[in-house]
């Protein structure tokens, strides 16, 4: 409409539904039209409201958002394997302490007993031949 009233030269596209280019003079490119005054204008091109910069930026947060979720569900899954594994380590150090407790209960046990044998056999020794002889009947 403004291209026909104002005589700027038109492109026709190639293709049925594509927009037809229109070639607006340089001195009237520099302002925006009173259709797009709250546009935003850049490069010499009048994009309405920025959409184009818009869509472009909430691509570009979708995909960062996914990739985010993405690195925090692999985070809380090491974390859950890591615990799991620190449950695993504190029950096997557990059972290896109650281990070393009855083996030393076992080495005090036969410690013990060494002794008492070997306070018996200097009993038996220290009253001589004919006492150990007597004791076998």
């Amino acid at each position: 409409m403004f291209a026909t009233r104002r005589g700027w030269p038109k492109r026709s596209s190639n293709r049925i539904g594509e927009r037809t280019m229109v070639l607006v003079p340089r001195e009237n490119s520099e302002e925006p039209s009173r259709a797009a005054h709250d546009a935003e204008r850049k490069g010499g091109a009048v994009l309405a409201n920025g959409t184009e910069e818009r869509a472009i930026a909430r691509a570009a947060i979708d995909a960062l958002s996914e990739q985010l979720a993405i690195a925090n569900r692999r985070l809380d899954e090491a974390t859950a394997c890591s615990a799991r594994a620190m449950e695993r380590a504190a029950s096997e150090i557990a059972d290896v302490r109650r281990q070393l407790s009855d083996a030393q209960a076992a080495e005090r046990l036969a410690r013990d007993e060494a002794a008492g044998l070997r306070t018996r056999l200097d009993q038996l020794q220290g009253r001589g031949l004919w006492a150990r002889l007597r004791n076998k009947r």
